[in-house]
């Protein structure tokens, strides 16, 4: 499970990012509950990580924040992982932000469904 969560990539995946968040959040419970200790920086770079080639203006204007907290002397733990994940589900929905254009081009282009997989349940 280890290296599933070290080779998470939005990119790669099919389904929402809601659906990404959930997955992530669950393997990372999985391997804190299996006595995997992941720093909560770690699970932040991870994350931004992950979302890096479909987003990355924002994953910049994220490492930005941190490195603004780092600097004045801020606890970077400060930076919340849930508002992270809440603030690009935000964006993803404001017609007007580089996120939601983003996500449009990316679900417009992003890899289909093995299409036994989508009707395995038809037979």
């Amino acid at each position: 499970m280890f290296r599933q969560y070290q080779t998470l990539n939005f990119n790669s995946y099919e389904d929402s990012l809601i659906d990404f968040n959930t997955m992530f959040n669950n393997m990372v419970a999985h391997l804190t509950f299996s006595g995997v200790i992941i720093d909560l920086v770690d699970k932040v770079n991870h994350y931004l990580k992950s979302l890096e080639t479909v987003f990355p203006s924002w994953v910049e204007r994220q490492r930005s924040t941190l490195r603004t907290m780092k600097a004045i002397g801020a606890i970077v733990t400060a930076l919340n992982f849930e508002f992270i994940m809440a603030d690009i589900l935000k964006e993803q929905r404001n017609p007007t932000s580089i996120t939601f254009k983003k996500m449009a081009s990316y679900e417009v282009n992003r890899p289909s469904k093995d299409s036994t997989h989508q009707n395995k349940d038809t037979y």
